[in-house]
């Protein structure tokens, strides 16, 4: 019986501390979440292998460039309806990321691009008639 809970505090222990290390990648940084203490940590975390207790996390971002595709349907200055496919490349700054994770958080890009991106596209767009499009 001795040999049976011991067996069972190591298997649970092991598996609570296997979700307390997180590896930031190259390309990506980190953000520190400490609930108890600090909260949000304002430094960035680099390329490396972070270990934190369980109730703790780290927020990853990617810094690399990225392309996104968006098909807009706009309405032409004729009076006309056309699809076009617009894209936008972007990447967050990295000494931006703490203000980006408390403003908006990771999905930034849905939240906030995007729609202000297609709103970009239209108002640019709408006043050309479709034949200059």
């Amino acid at each position: 019986m001795n040999t049976i809970i011991k067996l069972f505090l190591t298997v649970f222990t092991l598996l609570n501390f296997s979700n307390c290390f997180t590896s930031v990648g190259p390309g990506e940084v980190g953000l520190r979440w400490n609930p108890f203490t600090n909260g949000l940590e304002k430094e960035v975390l680099g390329s490396k292998l972070y270990g934190y207790w369980p109730w703790n996390n780290v927020y990853k971002y990617s810094i690399q460039w990225a392309s996104y595709s968006e098909k807009v349907d706009i309405l032409t200055q004729d009076d006309l309806s056309v699809i076009v496919t617009a894209n936008i490349i972007l990447r967050p700054t990295p000494s931006k990321i703490y203000d980006l994770q408390m403003d908006t958080g990771p999905e930034y890009y849905t939240k906030v691009v995007r729609p202000e991106f297609r709103t970009s596209v239209r108002n640019i767009l709408s006043s050309f008639k479709m034949i200059q499009i």
